[in-house]
């Protein structure tokens, strides 16, 4: 086992200037070892990709490494791959916009982990990821 790692699954509201979204970005390449960048359903008055691109491009700006970002847009695919390439000991933590929706990726997650029999190459135990949000922001 290697040594853990904290993995980001985040977004930033389309709403935020530009530069606080780069801001976001930085601070995310400071603070995490992966990213995946996804997107809200409510895009807040930007295009598609807008808001994930200036996320991406403050985790650059930070020095974090391009082949540790993956910009997935919907929110579940982000989680679900996130879970899938962690590895044992590394925390994930998930900025969510749909809680229920993304506690039901981590339910199925768990319950294909258990239906395996802990045979898959990259398992993660459930107490290993963390959800975190701020509603009505």
């Amino acid at each position: 086992m290697g040594v853990p790692r904290l993995v980001g699954v985040i977004a930033a509201p389309g709403d935020r200037r530009d530069d606080v979204t780069l801001n976001i970005g930085k601070i995310a390449g400071q603070g995490f070892d992966y990213l995946y960048i996804k997107e809200d359903l409510d895009l807040r008055g930007r295009g598609s990709g807008e808001t994930a691109e200036l996320l991406r491009r403050g985790a650059l700006e930070a020095g974090f490494a391009p082949e540790r970002i993956a910009t997935i847009l919907p929110e579940e695919e982000a989680v679900r791959q996130a879970l899938e390439n962690a590895r044992p000991g590394d925390l994930v933590i998930v900025f969510y916009e749909k809680y229920d929706t993304v506690m039901q990726v981590i339910h199925d997650f768990a319950e294909q982990l258990s239906s395996e029999q802990g045979l898959m190459k990259t398992s993660v135990k459930l107490e290993q990821v963390v959800v975190a949000g701020v509603k009505n922001i």
